[in-house]
């Protein structure tokens, strides 16, 4: 699928070399080379930068680039997954096979009532009463919608969304055509500088409007300010571990990620979140979608070496995504896994739970903690139930009892 991301910029930076991902140099007609495509060729307001801001990006886009999904982010602002990462083409496609349009989760303006006063405060309150008229004169539809989404406190930030191209263009045909008007009705020649900013900030509050209007399944994702794209994405990565130091952190891998996870799965998955969680640790969830992030595939590790190699790496343990944690456990008989954890050399960890222990010491540990069980190898096995056995016979015996209880 041809899904083009683009990153507005009117300066030299640190540039987020994602797939999908290109930089867009905006108002190049009014500056130097930066080096990056600009959006002073073909169809363009590259020379109206000053007053509509990265929307001499986004018109661009409009009238020149042809793909399936497209979006708009800035040189420091990028939309995040679940993960925290930066969203990825993959993920962005996988959003969009249940959602219409990504935007910014919606902010909540900290001066002011509403959207009407927040931009009496800080801009020129006319501007925004042109904008309106203009609007009700063109669409006169909008003014329930309007009215109601100025009265709110809510705005989508920065003018950057990610959807398929239609939706894109419609949205922008709408868009510049009534700041064309309100262009031609006022008068910002005696503005500072940031007050002519005029249609970057009047946009803001427009996309609010129109998706109130439309029926579009909109997924809200969180947005960041990262200024150094290499650093951002590193810090994400566990803290690694020096040989033998180990760490409160589970490791649980569910390939389709817990939403599109087989029904005992999900719950098997949710359980060990739960209880682990509930003790203190650190629940590292890895997908097919995040998998990319620790670089696995680059460094030629196999998915059965997978535990071995992320524990030894960032420490921790490994845990099937089909073990299931009883809730009951969680009393005391999960204790014995920090000791574990604690003495066993990362040599002899592995994807089980396995820690090497002598058959003596075993022998003494299992009678304090029935959940587990000695290897022919006199390792000590964590007795997670096999959630496939456990789930199905928890939800049986439910089912007994209602039938039971008439």
């Amino acid at each position: 699928m041809d899904t083009r991301i683009f990153v507005m910029t009117h300066k030299k930076f640190k540039e987020y070399k994602g797939e999908g991902y290109e930089v867009m140099h905006v108002g190049r007609a009014l500056s130097t080379d930066l080096g990056y495509s600009g959006d002073n060729t073909g169809d363009n307001i590259s020379g109206k930068n000053k007053n509509y801001c990265e929307l001499t990006g986004l018109y661009y886009i409009w009238k020149n680039i042809d793909c399936d999904i497209v979006g708009t982010c800035h040189y420091r602002r990028y939309f995040l997954g679940e993960d925290k990462h930066i969203l990825t083409k993959p993920e962005i496609e996988k959003y969009l096979e249940d959602y219409d349009i990504i935007v910014p989760v919606a902010g909540t303006i900290e001066m002011g009532d509403n959207l009407w006063e927040h931009y009496k405060l800080y801009h020129k309150p006319k501007d925004m009463e042109i904008t309106r008229d203009i609007l009700l004169e063109k669409h006169p539809e909008y003014e329930k919608v309007f009215n109601l989404a100025m009265d709110k406190r809510y705005i989508n930030y920065a003018n950057m969304m990610i959807c398929k191209k239609e939706i894109y263009d419609e949205y922008c045909a709408w868009m510049y055509d009534i700041l064309f008007e309100v262009e031609k009705r006022v008068d910002i020649s005696d503005y500072d500088d940031y007050q002519k900013r005029i249609f970057g900030f009047i946009s803001e509050r427009l996309f609010r409007v129109w998706l109130s209007m439309h029926k579009y399944r909109v997924k809200e994702a969180e947005v960041d300010i990262i200024e150094d794209v290499e650093e951002y994405e590193k810090n994400l990565l566990p803290d690694e571990v020096s040989f033998g130091e180990r760490n409160k952190r589970i490791w649980i891998y569910c390939r389709e990620g817990i939403n599109d996870a087989p029904f005992i799965k999900k719950l098997c998955v949710l359980s060990q979140c739960f209880v682990f969680g509930a003790l203190g640790y650190e629940i590292m969830l890895m997908t097919d979608e995040n998998k990319p992030h620790f670089k696995l595939d680059e460094n030629g590790i196999k998915e059965e070496d997978y535990g071995r190699y992320l524990t030894k790496k960032y420490g921790g343990i490994w845990s099937d995504a089909y073990n299931f944690a009883d809730a009951g456990c969680a009393a005391g008989d999960f204790d014995f896994i920090e000791e574990a954890v604690k003495n066993a050399p990362c040599s002899k960890m592995n994807s089980d739970l396995r820690a090497v222990y002598d058959e003596e010491d075993y022998k003494k540990k299992v009678k304090e903690y029935p959940v587990f069980k000695l290897e022919e190898d006199h390792s000590v096995v964590l007795r997670v139930f096999d959630g496939r056995e456990t789930v199905l016979g928890y939800l049986n015996r439910q089912v007994e009892e209602l039938i039971k209880n008439g």
